[in-house]
């Protein structure tokens, strides 16, 4: 298999390849995620702004975090942004609404 072939000789970039350039550090370093859709392209998904990331923060109700989520989502095609696990979830922004 080569660099960038994903399983079943897919080409694409695999999470090797995003752990190696963020090692790197490579400027303009974007995640890209695959798509398996009928189309089964590659789609880069846009990274949450420090904007979006201050109203999840400051969200109160429930209500306002699902409304928040939806048009973060809504802005990126339905798909959550590239970093939402390490500047949403890891951190535990959610936990606050899951009750």
């Amino acid at each position: 298999m080569a660099f960038g072939e994903g399983a079943g000789g897919h080409a694409g970039v695999t999470l090797l390849d995003l752990g190696v350039s963020r090692l790197l550090g490579l400027p303009g370093f974007r995640e890209t995620l695959r798509m398996d859709g009928a189309e089964g392209r590659d789609m880069a998904v846009e990274n949450l702004t420090d904007g979006e990331l201050q109203s999840l923060t400051t969200a109160t109700t429930k209500e306002q975090w699902e409304r928040l989520c939806n048009e973060i989502k809504g802005r990126r095609g339905e798909q959550y942004p590239g970093d939402w696990y390490e500047k949403v979830l890891a951190k535990g922004l959610h936990y606050r609404f899951m009750m």
